[in-house]
């Protein structure tokens, strides 16, 4: 994890992106492996047989 003066200097000194580049290029990508992710363990759980002891 990154610290908070990590992100302050990352703010100030790295490349401009514009909004709609940001959610284009950074956050839908994002998002859509996020989402497939939670899909993917949802399904896991829904067909796993309960387990008997």
């Amino acid at each position: 994890m990154i610290t908070l003066f990590e992100v302050i200097n990352r703010a100030l000194s790295g490349p401009f992106c514009s909004e709609k580049d940001f959610d284009l290029k950074i956050l839908v990508p994002e998002l859509r492996r996020v989402i497939k992710s939670i899909t993917l363990n949802m399904i896991r759980k829904t067909l796993s047989p309960p387990m008997t002891i």
